[in-house]
């Protein structure tokens, strides 16, 4: 049988206790991994409200040119998903929530149908998919931490 932990005061305010942990904006779970993936849902969630108040600009109706609506995407959308990449990149593929955000903005900044293919929408718009993205980006933080001037890193 568990024993009820008591209460933590800090300066007479009470501390709830908490299973998941927040730490320099990095959401993780009481045992400090990604398994639960709650930093990816976070960014996922961020990134769907960007997408939402940024419709106006990337919709059909827009008068701005194709390629013009891929730097919104890339400077609003793209920009969330590398934070924290070194620690949570080594989670299972299917915990890329992320990427339905993503495809849904590719399909609405490319004037896309609904049906297209992933494939062709990344390859229309020549913007790589979250994975490879996430991926390339992890590769080069890790290649870069040999040469760096602080050792512990």
């Amino acid at each position: 049988m568990r024993t009820k932990i008591p209460p933590l005061t800090y300066a007479v305010q009470i501390v709830p206790w908490t299973s998941d942990i927040q730490y320099l904006g990095l959401l993780s779970g009481s045992e400090l991994l990604c398994t639960k993936n709650l930093h990816v849902r976070t960014v996922t969630n961020k990134a769907t409200d960007v997408h939402c108040n940024s419709f106006p600009l990337l919709a059909r109706d827009s008068t701005l040119s194709q390629k013009t609506k891929s730097t919104p995407y890339k400077l609003l959308i793209q920009s969330l998903l590398p934070y924290a990449v070194p620690v949570c990149s080594f989670t299972s593929d299917s915990n890329y929530l992320n990427q339905l955000v993503h495809n849904k903005s590719l399909r609405v900044s490319g004037n896309c149908p609904t049906g297209t293919l992933t494939s062709r929408l990344h390859d229309t718009l020549n913007i790589e998919s979250i994975q490879n993205f996430i991926h390339q980006f992890r590769d080069k933080f890790f290649a870069t931490c040999p040469s760096h001037p602080k050792p512990l890193v």
